[in-house]
């Protein structure tokens, strides 16, 4: 939660200090008073350039100071620990420009000790929350408003949220391994129905002849070459019954009928008995 805003030599403004209260705080004026000016001195103050660094400094200054202290949220302290600072109750950042002829110098500090740019901007990312009018949607996130409620709370509240959290995606693991379970179970169990019937058929095939399967394999082949049997049968037949206007001798007649039989005995085991 931003405490206090001090601004000097800044743009048009020479010297303000605003002093924030909890809850909501507004700010009013004219156009042109400098409403935008205090909210884009917020963004500058972690390595934003919503004002240019030609028009940051006050005309006839040669430096200007933003300031801001903070109270530390649970979620601060953690970012101020990880990146080797303090912890305090209070989180003071302060920029400082300065001009030397046409260069331009800016330092950052953090309870008074220097901060790299890079640093004091990720700072910013976990500790200011910019929203425009395009950007209203975000509040109607449940999942953000969560993240706002969050962060306002103690450092104890946190480790239970954290805790909560951690339970509740172990539980929503354990739901979706009991739904694989129980799809795993019906396949299962599918798959022994279609055992159990497959079963059921063959006892009430009554397969008793140890020579079964061949005897099926012959069937299958016979059934399969249907076509090929029946009309090397015909042939044979009309060549047994001489008909044709020549009349060729019977030796003829049954070597014909034997060349068309040979070219289905192997599709059925009858026709050898037939040719013989």
């Amino acid at each position: 939660m931003l405490i206090k805003l001090r601004l000097e030599n800044l743009a048009l403004i020479e010297i303000i200090e605003i002093n924030f209260e909890k809850g909501l705080n507004i700010l009013t004026g004219d156009s042109g008073s400098g409403k935008s000016l205090i909210l884009d001195s917020l963004n500058v103050l972690f390595g934003g350039s919503n004002i240019p660094l030609n028009h940051l400094i006050r005309p006839g200054k040669s430096e200007c100071l933003i300031q801001a202290i903070f109270d530390i949220s649970p979620n601060i302290s953690k970012w101020l620990i990880e990146n080797g600072y303090s912890h305090q109750n209070e989180l003071k950042i302060h920029r400082l420009t300065s001009k030397n002829g046409p260069k331009f110098i800016t330092k950052y500090f953090i309870n008074d000790l220097y901060i790299s740019k890079r640093k004091i901007i990720s700072l910013g990312q976990n500790l200011l929350d910019f929203a425009g009018q395009s950007d209203t949607f975000l509040f109607g996130s449940k999942d953000y408003r969560r993240l706002i409620i969050d962060d306002m709370g103690s450092l104890e509240l946190k480790e239970v949220n954290d805790n909560v959290k951690k339970r509740w995606e172990e539980l929503n693991k354990l739901y979706k391994r009991k739904e694989q379970l129980i799809a795993i179970n019906k396949n299962a169990e599918e798959k022994n129905y279609a055992i159990k019937e497959m079963y059921n058929i063959l006892i009430k095939a009554n397969l008793d002849s140890s020579h079964e399967i061949n005897d099926l394999k012959s069937k299958e082949i016979k059934l399969s070459k249907n076509f090929d049997i029946n009309n090397s049968m015909q042939l044979s037949l009309n060549v047994l019954n001489g008909y044709g206007n020549e009349m060729p001798s019977v030796s003829s007649l049954l070597t014909d009928a034997i060349k068309h039989l040979d070219k289905i005995s192997d599709f059925d085991c009858t026709i050898n008995d037939l040719k013989n």
